[in-house]
């Protein structure tokens, strides 16, 4: 039912976010995987998905290492996101082979067939996501594309914005 629901919101929207969070986290010494770990208040993997349905883009999260973990701490957040949980589906990567092999993986089992829109890689461990880092990211990437045409297809956020003092 998700993915269905995901599907068709993707299909209306021009665009898609890829969250990856199938990772081990290896570096990260902890018993529980590192996008369940909170910050500020909540789990690290519900920035991106949050940052995602606030610019009414639909999502998949790819999991992975201790996917039921995961995926429980995504559901009891979608909870209380009410309509914009329906769009929001889950994709698994049994093994993790890395980011190519996890987007590469959502793209042809997620995202509905003949999807043309924009597709926004984000990571699961970035609380500096919100809505209008997700609003810039999209201006640059419509900006570049029309700059270098079709075969510029993807984005992928690696950090944050840049905090500049005073």
């Amino acid at each position: 039912a998700e993915l269905a629901a995901f599907r068709a919101a993707a299909a209306a929207s021009s665009a898609a976010a890829l969250v990856l969070a199938a990772g081990q986290g290896s570096r990260f010494v902890s018993p529980h995987p590192k996008v369940t770990h909170p910050f500020i208040g909540r789990p690290l993997v519900t920035y991106p998905i949050a940052a995602a349905a606030a610019s009414r883009i639909p999502s998949v999260l790819i999991v992975g290492h201790r996917k039921e973990e995961v995926a429980a701490t995504v559901r009891g957040y979608l909870e209380g996101m009410g309509e914009a949980a329906a769009e929001v589906a889950f994709a698994v990567q049994e093994q993790q082979m890395g980011t190519g092999h996890a987007v590469y993986l959502a793209l042809c089992g997620a995202l509905p067939e003949g999807f043309s829109g924009d597709v926004i890689v984000m990571y699961a461990d970035n609380p500096g996501m919100d809505a209008a880092l997700v609003a810039s990211l999209l201006d640059r990437h419509a900006r570049l594309k029309a700059e270098l045409g079709l075969s510029y297809a993807a984005t992928i956020l690696t950090g944050s914005r840049r905090t500049v003092a005073g």
